[in-house]
């Protein structure tokens, strides 16, 4: 009875927590995790043929929508690791096939949303999947190929192969051999479309190449059949349409009109309209029998190139059955519009999703969505707040360190500042950006002084604009840089700030110090060769800056003199580091040496050479005494010394020996035979102190993390492996959580998982599977160490939370 009623309360918690989130969040979830914010990239979106449900196909499964409300049914997920991208409706509507990143195609009752079949097709990536109109073949594309399945059995009938390979790839482009196919009405042939700028006709009987048709100049993207089959039209990267005839390959007529690349194209079901979406964010109607411009609609931003996916792009376009609608896809979105008026019937966001943030206080999580950032209670998941106000999709957002203020920034650059607890806009920094000569490699996220109180932003590509926060009017407008300006730095004490200039040109620039109050330049010096690197001190008062002849330069931040120049150093100076309190400077060099240096006087207080250490750190212990952690690589031994006394605090393991030695044997083992042995001496990739002092982790060239009592210098537990045969990829991070009683590693894996140990014992916690790559060292701890998020490159953040300790 006891054990009945704690499993009840258990429920209502849970029940509690996850009900204060949209159902969407909730549905197929990987096991440990809170909600998922974020539907995946859209990949592909088809009607049922009755036009009562919508299938939009994302990175992390198949949404299945009612076409009436809107209304999510039911997400379809494959295995984890080999989530379901395409998807299409069976003639007769009573199953929906899906086709899996692993070559799996599962067949689904539309009715009641359970597997019906289940075919292994291939270990092909299925990126587009497709039902003959007669019902009889299921056509999957994957890699060079088009290959014809039996729709009830599963056999392979046919594989059409031919198109050729691209002659040249554009990084993140649909460049592959074959873009995309559609059957002909009468399911007797199929078209395709591909990297070698044809395309080809194909007989679904004796599966070879009919007809190939040329004149398109790049790669063909999307093509499509008319209803009755006589015609065929393609889209490319050249921005043209071309209209064929479907019986002699006749290219009847060409549609220009976009102003970039075409990568969608559809007939309406009554065959007298074309549809043509591209990344120039437009919409274009066509006449199909004259091939004379309808309609143009502006649905997206029109704003290419950006770092998170073609923000201003239209990626999909479809009619529904009855012809009265329009889906389209892109910029996170999926928009449905009245075919005929254009008028904009629904806006589904939140598919594109790659940022959560944490407040300072851990109390609020802010979500991306869209061009809307949503707030919600980081404990409860309760919805609190949503910041509107952005035309743009948003790409940045960031709390101030103190108050209620967030600035948020879109894909275009404008940006502004929202109040958190009423949601409501304080000032818009940016409001207006030429967006036809806007450079998005310019980026300009707004920077909040370490106060809390103002905050710097670039504007245009010279000058630095600097507001209040907390009512965000204009303080000052910081002018007259020359060349490619990076982003503002404030001092530790928010009274100056620090702008660099780069010109390519001459491969030099200028240094310049404000001052925030009153907007007057209190020093300025040239560069040349290479970008400074310079650090204030803690207190602001000085800041330090590294020139290509290897030496050092200190100022004064009041006055902006010159103190003191260091030279010492024979190669390239690393990142200087001050001591808490700003009196020494201790700088480390290529030429593996660290000095100690009196910011006073400039006096050289010590050289200290770390032993031949092959990688050299320096940094603050827990106690904030400065450290220097070097590694001998080759020898794989890692030692730590406190510089100002140059005592040696402790050496962790020793060549050839112990700890060291396992791992050399386990890693050799894994190489195949004759290849790469010398790799058998592991070397030191990192190094890294827990924020409690306890332990020290380090991270090994052959993916294993090692922990250390850092006291007592011996090991703790067993090598830590993150990368292991579920994870089919390479190791690419490890990061403690704030407390110090956590590690999660990240693998670089189709599976995106993340995996929980404890610091303490070296002690395998839990793995945390996600539906594809985590982006690199996405991984963040909420402020309290209870919870953490996991960025994906599906465009999904999915919230975990950590295993009891």
């Amino acid at each position: 009875m006891k054990k009945f009623l704690l499993m009840l309360i258990l429920f209502y918690i849970a029940t509690f927590s996850f009900a204060q989130y949209e159902p969407y969040t909730q549905m197929g979830l990987p096991d440990g995790a809170i909600a998922r914010f974020g539907k995946g990239y859209i990949r592909g979106i088809a009607y049922s043929p009755d036009g009562s449900q919508v299938a939009v196909s994302t990175y992390i499964g198949v949404w299945i929508y009612d076409a009436r409300t809107g209304e999510e049914l039911n997400l379809l997920t494959g295995q984890l690791g080999e989530p379901y991208v395409s998807a299409a409706y069976s003639p007769d509507g009573k199953t929906i096939a899906t086709g899996s990143t692993g070559g799996t195609v599962q067949l689904w009752d539309t009715r009641t949303g359970k597997t019906v079949k289940t075919f292994k097709l291939n270990d092909e990536y299925i990126g587009h999947l497709k039902y003959s109109p007669d019902g009889k073949t299921i056509a999957t594309k994957g890699g060079n190929t088009i290959k014809l399945w039996n729709a009830r059995t599963g056999k392979l009938l046919k594989s059409l192969s031919g198109h050729e390979k691209p002659t040249y790839y554009y990084e993140g482009h649909p460049d592959v051999t074959i873009s995309s196919f559609a059957f002909s009405p009468d399911s007797k042939t199929i078209v395709s479309g591909g990297g070698d700028k044809t395309v080809r006709l194909w007989s679904t009987n004796i599966g070879e190449n009919i007809v190939t048709l040329t004149g398109h100049t790049e790669t063909v993207i999307a093509v499509a059949y008319s209803p009755d089959g006589d015609t065929i039209v393609s889209a490319s990267r050249d921005k043209t349409v071309r209209m064929w005839d479907a019986h002699t390959g006749e290219n009847i007529r060409t549609l220009t009109g976009h102003k970039d690349i075409i990568v969608s194209v559809d007939y309406s079901p009554d065959g007298t309209t074309i549809i043509s979406g591209g990344w120039d964010g437009m919409l274009h109607r066509w006449n199909a029998q004259t091939g004379e411009p309808l309609k143009t609609y502006q649905i997206y931003t029109g704003i290419l190139y950006f770092s998170r996916g073609h923000a201003g792009a239209i990626t999909r376009t479809t009619y529904s059955p009855d012809g009265k609608t329009i889906a389209t896809a892109g910029a996170g979105t999926m928009q449905w519009w009245d075919a005929t008026t254009g008028e904009n019937l629904k806006t589904f966001t939140g598919f594109s999703l790659n940022s959560i943030k944490y407040s300072p206080d851990g109390k609020t999580i802010a979500i991306l969505k869209g061009n809307e950032v949503q707030l919600r209670n980081a404990v409860s998941g309760e919805y609190l707040n949503t910041l509107k106000g952005h035309k743009y999709n948003i790409e940045k957002i960031e709390f101030s360190p103190v108050g209620n203020t967030i600035a948020i920034t879109s894909v275009i650059g404008t940006s502004g500042l929202w109040d958190t607890t009423t949601g409501k806009n304080k000032k818009m920094l940016i409001r207006n950006v030429d967006t036809e000569n806007y450079d998005p490699r310019t980026k300009r996220f707004p920077v909040f002084s370490p106060d809390g109180k103002m905050i710097a932003i670039k504007y245009g590509k010279q000058t630095v604009r600097i507001g209040n926060t907390d009512t965000g009017e204009h303080v000052n407008t910081l002018t007259g840089h020359e060349g490619t300006l990076k982003s503002p730095v404030f001092s530790p004490d928010s009274k100056t700030i620090v702008t660099i200039t780069f010109v390519k040109a001459s491969k030099s620039g200028t240094v310049r110090l404000w001052d925030v109050a009153t907007g007057e330049t209190i020093m300025m010096f040239e560069y040349q060769d290479n970008y400074p690197k310079f650090v204030y001190s803690p207190d602001g008062k000085t800041f330090a800056t590294n020139y290509s002849d290897y030496s050092v330069w200190l100022w004064d931040t009041t006055t902006g003199e010159n103190i003191n120049i260091l030279k010492a150093h024979t190669d390239i100076v690393y990142n200087p580091i001050f001591s808490r309190d700003g009196r020494i400077l201790a700088t480390h060099s290529k030429d593996r040496t660290v000095h100690l240096w009196d910011v006073v006087t400039g006096e050289n207080i010590k050289t200290f050479n770390p032993q031949g250490g092959t990688y050299i750190n320096i940094s603050h212990s827990p106690e904030n005494e400065l450290l220097v952690i070097s590694a001998n690589s080759w020898e794989k031994t890692a030692t730590i010394w406190n510089i100002k006394n140059a005592e040696h605090l402790a050496t962790f393991s020793k060549h050839g020996e112990g700890f060291f030695k396992s791992i050399s044997q386990t890693f050799s083992k894994r190489l195949q035979p004759g290849k790469f042995r010398h790799r058998q001496f592991v070397s030191i990739r990192d190094i890294k102190y827990s924020p409690s002092g306890d332990t020290l982790m380090v991270v090994m060239d052959n993916e294993m993390v090692l922990l250390w009592n850092a006291r007592t210098t011996k090991p703790i537990g067993k090598p830590i492996n993150p990368v292991r045969e579920d994870y089919k990829g390479s190791f690419v991070g490890a990061i403690y959580s704030p407390d110090g009683r956590t590690i999660a590693t990240v693998p670089a894996s189709h599976a995106g998982h993340v995996r929980l140990w404890e610091a303490a014992t070296g002690k395998y916690l839990k793995t945390l599977k996600g539906h594809t790559n985590t982006d690199g060292y996405a991984v963040s701890f909420s402020p309290d160490s209870r919870k953490f998020t996991t960025e994906h490159q599906d465009g999904t953040v999915i919230l975990w939370d950590i295993p009891t300790r």
